[in-house]
């Protein structure tokens, strides 16, 4: 499931769900 940007924290910008 992708998040916008701003949904992105930073342990799901290292996570693949995080694009």
């Amino acid at each position: 499931m992708l998040k916008t940007e701003s949904e992105c924290d930073l342990s799901d910008k290292i996570n693949v769900s995080c694009s």
